[in-house]
């Protein structure tokens, strides 16, 4: 077979295609891929493919570190609704997200990492505005600011409750209460 321009761009592109498959693949855990590491994680921040990001944000396996990145520096509506939804994301980052995107036992984690877990009942009550957060929300019962220091999870790292809920091809509004 003769390589021309056509061919060339036809292999990059499944290339690019099967490379973000794996991609997905490892953040999921599946077996025979590489765990993944910090250097994985700054590579699909840098290259900032979305199926890949999405994955990213709804898994068990990134860092705390990774979570924040992504928060911060994406402008996609989506992921900014998912990386508040995981538990492994740091606290301020979850308190940014909105109340009613969560269920009553990501609020009563939340509430236990705060450090009160007797305000779990009050955060957890559905409420009629659809875009308070879950920081709004809380200091209106009597929470504080989220800590300026909390421990922080690095890759792989096992995580003391839920799961995160999510799956990588889902639009964002799995797992949301609808009031």
């Amino acid at each position: 077979m003769q390589r021309t321009k056509e061919t060339d761009g036809l292999m990059t592109h499944l290339s690019a295609a099967i490379s973000t498959r794996a991609d997905r693949a490892r953040l999921r855990g599946a077996r025979r891929q590489a765990p993944v590491t910090t250097e994985f994680e700054i590579r699909i921040l840098r290259e900032g493919d979305r199926k890949v990001l999405h994955a990213g944000a709804v898994s068990s396996l990134v860092s705390t570190a990774f979570l924040e990145a992504l928060f911060m520096t994406t402008s996609d509506a989506t992921l900014q609704r998912l990386v508040p939804r995981n538990p492994r994301a740091p606290l301020w980052v979850i308190a940014r997200g909105v109340h009613r995107d969560f269920d009553e036992a990501a609020l009563a984690s939340f509430a236990s990492r705060m450090g009160r877990p007797d305000l779990a009942a009050a955060l957890g009550e559905p409420i009629a505005d659809g875009t308070v957060t879950v920081e709004e929300r809380w200091v209106a019962i009597g929470g504080g600011a989220p800590p300026l220091l909390e421990p922080r999870l690095r890759c792989g790292d096992a995580f003391v409750g839920p799961e995160p809920a999510g799956d990588p091809d889902d639009d964002g509004t799995a797992g949301a209460r609808r009031d």
